[in-house]
Parts: structure tokens; sequence; C-alpha cells
């Protein structure tokens, strides 16, 4: 299993919050493999779960979001434009807030017309239907590229468990 894979798990069974505020016994042991505290936000957390679960080894796992950003962007696998995701074999998304916090989430599909991605469908931790950055559980969204955020990209591809979308080629 890819990590979307592991994420399509949750938000099918699907996960919510039950004892408080970011808490179910599931959320709680997600956020103990990262270090965060009990209570804490898990969208970086849940993820982190996930590519942890399908292998991918040397993943910065943390329950961050602008820490994995940050990672990527070291490493020159951050964009700004949605048309790299159809360079990739798989892709995380997310957005930053002027107080250093943000979200992050796994883009699971590219909605396209003539080359170029209009929305993306995700799978995200810590959101809800609307699409909050601090909801009640795991879901499968449609996010719109024109937004109240200006997401970024992260190239998910090189890690084992990171590529759940075919070649172009394929």
């Amino acid at each position: 299993m890819n990590a979307l894979d592991f994420a399509l798990k949750d938000v099918a069974a699907p996960l919510r919050e039950t004892g408080g505020n970011n808490r179910s016994p599931r959320i709680d042991t997600i956020n103990r493999f990262v270090g965060n505290p009990i209570g804490a936000p898990y969208c970086a957390a849940g993820l982190s779960w996930c590519l942890h679960a399908a292998g991918a080894e040397g993943f910065p796992f943390s329950g961050g979001s602008q820490f994995i950003r940050a990672w990527f962007e070291e490493r020159g696998l951050l964009s700004w434009s949605a048309d790299d995701l159809l360079k990739w074999r798989g892709a995380l998304f997310g957005w930053s807030n002027g107080d250093g916090h943000g979200h992050i989430g796994f883009v699971a599909k590219r909605f396209q017309s003539d080359g170029k991605v209009l929305t993306i469908g995700t799978a995200e931790y810590n959101t809800d239907k609307a699409g909050s950055r601090d909801g009640e559980g795991a879901y499968a969204l449609t996010r719109s590229l024109s937004g109240p955020h200006r997401l970024w990209f992260l190239d998910v591809s090189g890690f084992t468990g990171g590529d759940w979308w075919p070649k172009a080629s394929e």
C-alpha cells in the first residue's frame, strides 16, 4: 500500500474526533508517533503516519506542516505551480498562514483541462467538509486553486509509498 492508500482508509473509516478537540484513540496514537502533545493539531502528524506506514524512510516525520514544507523547500522539492503535479508520481499540498501555522494534506487527484491542473482532490487530516485547517477528522475534499489560500506543492515521488499516480507513459 502507498501512503495515500493509508490516508484513504482513515477517510473511509471514518476517522473522527471523539474525546474532545483533536482527540480520539487513533488521533492520540498518531500525535504520539511524531511527538506531538495529546490534543495538538494533527494534519501533518496524520500524513507523517501514513508515509511511515508505507515505508517512506528519510521523510521528515513531523507534526508541523511548516517544518515539512521547509524541509522540502531546502531540497528543491517545493513548487508553487499546480501544473508540476503532472510531472510527479505523488504529492502533498498545503498553505502557510502569516502566523507561522498552516495546513498540509495529500493530493489524491489532479483535475485538468488542456494540460493545466484546475483543481485537486485531496485526503486530509484535521479538516472538515468545509475544508477548515482545524476540523474534526479525516476527509476527502476537492480544493480550488483559486481558493482563500495560496497553495504550495511537495513532490513525494522519490519516497517509498509516495508514488500513487502512474507515469505519464503508463
